[in-house]
């Protein structure tokens, strides 16, 4: 299953998602997003927790939506 359902479910400029965990790198997600026809990548390292981590990434896909 995928843990990032809810940010897919949530978004439809997600073109690609892939989560992954280690004890020293924490919660982290590596996002690609379509924004203005651009494609951007979001890069997110070290969160303590899923949701920590879903909430940074809500946050920067959203910005400058």
């Amino acid at each position: 299953t995928s843990t990032s359902k809810d940010l897919l479910s949530e978004f439809d400029n997600i073109v690609l998602t892939k989560t992954g965990y280690t004890s020293r790198a924490g919660r982290c997600i590596i996002l690609m997003v379509e924004k203005a026809g651009q494609m951007q990548a979001i890069v997110i390292l070290g969160e303590p927790t899923k949701q920590q981590r879903d909430n940074l990434a809500r946050q920067l896909i959203a910005q400058n939506s």
